[in-house]
């Protein structure tokens, strides 16, 4: 169900992560990356400089495939891949860890006992949280001290942010006493390549989990600490058993 990699980066450094959320039909996740502040502040600059001119700094995955106005939209569909290619290596050569689930909303909602779904929070809500103890749970299996707090940064959505930082306010402090889990924030993603590094991976994933073959996630396993969660139903109801017991 996970898939644990090598990791190319240290953590044990003050450090911080980017994460985004995805939607779309049935599907629904939230993932991103982690790093220390050195190599995000690298991977910034370079990020720019691999972006053309015309992009003007900003990466979206849906419109670079989908958008017949975006930049993109002019490239070949070989010439794209090629250049995903690239975003993707220049990600893994930055960051220490990836990780996401994606979750059938359906699936999820079968998981969920009669008695308590009038509680029950949007299966988004409960891929932050799971995604939140994923790591916590891998820094646990780690030799030595966990990192000072890692701070994250969010994609700011309309409507979203404030049950974002709700629930994450309420995982962190669940985990409190693992001194993990730091501030969060909220950016736009047309302004911070950390951002848009993590929108890439969702979509990779999301088109990964429909069945389609994906070189992306081939370069995101064979070069990084990557936690990929894509759950059976089964799995999934285990999944769900262990995000009560934390909410209670």
């Amino acid at each position: 169900m996970f898939v644990p990699l090598k990791t190319i980066n240290g953590i044990f450094l003050p450090a911080n992560g980017f994460l985004d959320e995805t939607e779309k039909g049935d599907v629904v996740g939230v993932g991103g990356w982690i790093g220390n502040y050195a190599s995000w502040n690298n991977f910034e600059r370079r990020w720019f400089e691999l972006l053309p001119s015309e992009a003007k700094g900003d990466f979206h995955y849906t419109d670079y495939w989908h958008d017949p106005k975006y930049w993109s939209a002019k490239w070949s569909h070989s010439k794209r891949v090629e250049f995903m290619q690239q975003l993707a290596e220049l990600i893994v050569e930055h960051t220490s860890l990836g990780l996401g689930i994606l979750v059938s909303k359906a699936e999820y909602e079968e998981t969920i006992p009669e008695e308590d779904k009038h509680e029950v929070k949007e299966a988004v809500y409960f891929c932050l949280a799971h995604c939140l103890r994923l790591l916590i749970e891998h820094f646990d299996t780690m030799p030595g001290q966990p990192p000072k707090p890692l701070s994250f940064m969010h994609d700011r959505k309309t409507g979203k942010h404030e049950w974002i930082g709700g629930w994450y306010t309420f995982v962190r402090n669940t985990f409190q006493h693992k001194n993990i889990l730091g501030d969060l924030s909220f950016g736009t993603r047309a302004e911070e390549p950390g951002l848009q590094a993590a929108d890439l991976l969702m979509g990779e994933l999301r088109r990964y989990r429909e069945g389609h073959e994906s070189k992306i996630i081939d370069i995101f396993r064979q070069k990084n600490n990557v936690l990929v969660g894509r759950p059976t139903k089964d799995e999934l109801r285990e999944l769900v058993r262990k995000a009560y017991e934390m909410m209670q």
